[in-house]
């Protein structure tokens, strides 16, 4: 069973969270490598913003939500268990860290 810390989420939700841009709407794949492993999270998000007056330009992130998300961990190329968790990753992505 893969347990992923701290530094994992917060590695994942930095590259989540450059993947999905200025988007409203998020839909891919996005992957960490570590010393001998491997995460892939794929996932839908609804991303919802702050108004911008004017319209020209997104607003900051306030929210997050998942519609769907599958978390693999790859050791040596094989699939292992792992113990991903939506709320503890959640602690890591915006607006939570905007000021990291």
């Amino acid at each position: 069973m893969a347990v992923l810390n701290d530094c994992t989420y917060k590695n994942l939700a930095r590259i989540l969270t450059r993947a999905i841009g200025d988007v409203e709407f998020f839909n891919g794949t996005v992957s960490h490598h570590g010393d001998g492993y491997a995460v892939n999270l794929r996932t839908t998000l609804l991303i919802y913003r702050c108004k911008v007056p004017g319209g020209d330009r997104t607003g900051s992130i306030i929210d997050i939500r998942p519609v769907w998300c599958e978390c693999e961990v790859l050791r040596r190329g094989r699939v292992v268990a792992n113990e991903f968790s939506w709320s503890e990753f959640t602690r890591f992505l915006p607006p939570r860290n905007l000021s990291a």
